[in-house]
């Protein structure tokens, strides 16, 4: 058979022969290395043989042949520059498959990552518009610090692509890439707005982006996004979190202490026993001088309380104490709060010597 397939002039009859000598080798000499040898010889004249292809990777891989599959690949994209056409399908779609396999083959086995970039920068430069072969070009750019680079090859797809689960998939990682590693955060905006003309409702674009116009002082916008996220959000501990960067952005951005200390107060509804709102409410509500209801804001925490954590409460209890004495001049009720501590706690020397 092997003198056959060596004298034959026909292709279509070689590659039966020596595929038939393969499997012989196989079945009845239990010899692999000649079987592969046979099949390298049908790729070598037919380099799309698809089904001569598929039964030599497989014996490579049984035995983890990673090195010599890559030569394999090598040597059939070199018979295929050569003018070889596989049965269906364009020669250059074949060889960019062909790219494509290596690549995987050199970057997830053997550990090469630089070879695996500049064989899919080979696949890429046979056709710039393969948009899957330039989204695998990306990762293996951001695998290798190539950021820039990993940017351009998305950019390309995004332009080039009309699938809606790809574009937000490539519109995210851009963003990801502009705001993480390449200090563009104007871009990184535009980007995520991407995603969200896709997704309006994608929770992780929302709050990547809200943060991304507090850092460059848009607040209007951080407010937009901030409200949108609260009106998605059914988590009471998540509410609080927008609620409280309303809050942040009111002050900071806006210098607007009281709609500040509304959305505080708001944050408190929703929670009255987080201590961290309180204190903010607080200070804000002692700064503009609205006693009464930094008064409303401590009894709706003090009332919060759980019976068994009523020893938090001295604290905020002789707080509540001063303001009714001191800002509004109701001792009788700023007695009730000190002799409430003196309850709680009988050791508490700071309401004894103030009652």
């Amino acid at each position: 058979l092997e003198a056959e397939a060596a004298s034959s002039r026909h292709d279509a009859h070689r590659a039966a022969s020596l595929m038939t000598v393969a499997e012989l080798y196989l079945s009845r000499f239990d010899d692999a290395e000649r079987a592969i040898a046979a099949l390298r010889r049908v790729l070598a004249r037919s380099p799309f043989h698809e089904q001569a292809a598929a039964r030599l990777e497989q014996l490579l891989v049984q035995r983890e042949g990673w090195e010599e599959l890559v030569e394999v690949v090598r040597e059939r994209l070199e018979a295929a520059a050569q003018g070889a056409q596989p049965e269906s399908g364009s020669a250059i779609q074949a060889r960019i498959e062909l790219l494509v396999r290596m690549a995987w083959i050199q970057r997830e086995h053997l550990r090469q990552p630089t070879e695996a970039l500049a064989t899919l920068k080979k696949a890429a430069q046979l056709d710039p518009h393969h948009v899957s072969t330039l989204l695998t070009l990306s990762e293996l750019q951001v695998a290798s610090g190539r950021h820039r680079e990993a940017a351009e090859s998305l950019e390309r797809v995004v332009t080039l692509s009309d699938d809606p689960d790809l574009l937000f998939r490539a519109h995210g990682q851009l963003a990801e890439l502009f705001a993480e590693h390449l200090d563009d955060p104007r871009r990184a905006i535009s980007s995520y707005q991407s995603v969200l003309a896709i997704a309006p409702k994608d929770r992780g674009a929302l709050g990547h982006l809200q943060r991304l116009f507090r850092d460059v002082g848009d607040w209007d916008n951080a407010a937009d996004i901030v409200g949108r996220l609260l009106e998605l959000e059914r988590d009471a501990e998540r509410q609080v979190e927008y609620t409280v960067a309303l809050a942040e952005i009111a002050e900071q951005g806006f210098g607007d202490p009281e709609q500040a200390a509304d959305r505080y107060y708001d944050a408190l509804e929703i929670d009255p026993g987080n201590e961290q709102v309180v204190d903010r409410l607080l200070d804000l509500l002692g700064q503009l001088g609205r006693w009464e209801r930094l008064c409303a804001a401590l009894r709706s925490y003090l009332a919060a309380l759980p019976e068994e954590q009523q020893l938090r409460s001295t604290s905020r209890r002789m707080q509540l104490a001063e303001i009714l004495h001191r800002h509004l001049a109701r001792p009788a009720e700023a007695l009730e709060q000190l002799q409430a501590v003196v309850e709680i706690d009988p050791t508490d020397i700071r309401a004894r010597l103030a009652s």
